[in-house]
């Protein structure tokens, strides 16, 4: 009975590693999702599930259970491109729904649990080989935070326009940003800034103006690439106050407030250590950015990264 005892203790211990008919499964809690290394398994051309998956998804409603604290769980099912597209897309929402009750026959209490269908609309891989179709032929579990909050650095490329021989300079951008997830594929993002702005004119006259940025904008979630990046496109405005501005080592003044219309794309990647982000972004002056020059306007192509908590 003892070494009974001591071998059960071992399985417990050892996380969430299940073999079974269809070999060693693993299941692996990221910022993003359940990631699991098998598949969840139908009979062919329905949502009944295979016996063979039942052991992997008891690991997922364990998981899920022990942790009461975890955001709810979107089980999105995905067909590949074989067959008519509606019939795909009922096929997708009726196995992600067989999915979710599975889990809730399994104790997971039904708000925790969201199904949605894609159909053949979101492909892991492009192709019609039989390995590209097995790998878009799946079940993802989404964590839906509605939260994330990621610090940046980047630099700041200025594109000075309405002034004759203007050409910008490289300056630095710091800040940090707040994500709301609205749903599974729209995201609003509100933040703060310090950005460097720098321009020189006839080769001679060096502004330099430093903003306090406050950006708000919203991203549209595009289909995930190579299981592991998350890419994302969208714009909306920026505004930006003034902190300072000096010409060739001068005070001058700046405009007190700059707004900017902005396009942004980007994709965050799930790294070994943790959830990386970074996002190229286009911001088009709305308005001067001296005070005692109104053609001025400084426009701007920023690469941000950051680290997302």
């Amino acid at each position: 009975m003892r070494k009974v005892s001591f071998y059960l203790l071992g399985i417990l211990l050892a996380g969430p590693t299940h073999a079974n008919e269809t070999g060693v499964q693993e299941i692996r809690l990221t910022k993003k999702e359940i990631a699991i290394s098998g598949e969840v398994l139908f009979e062919t051309g329905s949502a009944k599930l295979s016996p063979k998956s039942y052991a992997l998804l008891d690991q997922i409603a364990s998981l899920v259970k022990n942790n009461p604290k975890l955001p709810r769980i979107q089980i999105t099912g995905h067909t590949d491109d074989v067959g008519d597209a509606d019939r795909n897309l009922k096929l997708s929402a009726d196995r992600a729904e067989s999915v979710r009750q599975y889990l809730i026959s399994a104790g997971v209490k039904s708000n925790r649990l969201v199904a949605m269908g894609y159909g053949e609309s979101q492909p892991l891989e492009r192709g019609t080989s039989p390995a590209a179709r097995a790998k878009n032929r799946r079940v993802d579990f989404i964590i839906m935070r509605p939260f994330s909050i990621s610090a940046n650095i980047g630099f700041a490329q200025s594109i000075p326009s309405g002034v004759d021989d203007a050409s910008g300079g490289m300056g630095l951008l710091i800040g940090g940003l707040i994500h709301y997830g609205i749903s599974d594929q729209i995201e609003l993002q509100g933040g703060l800034n310090y950005i460097n702005r720098n321009v020189t004119v006839d080769d001679r006259q060096e502004f330099g103006i430093g903003y306090i940025e406050v950006p708000i904008t919203a991203h549209y979630l595009l289909p995930t690439m190579a299981g592991s990046i998350h890419p994302f496109a969208g714009g909306g405005f920026s505004f930006g106050l003034a902190a300072g501005a000096h010409m060739d080592g001068s005070s001058i003044d700046a405009t007190g407030l700059l707004p900017s219309f902005v396009i942004e794309s980007g994709a965050t990647y799930e790294a070994p250590f943790g959830l990386m982000r970074a996002q190229l972004r286009y911001s088009q002056a709305l308005g001067s950015a001296l005070a005692e020059n109104d053609d001025l306007k400084i426009s701007a192509l920023d690469l941000q990264v950051g680290y997302v908590f």
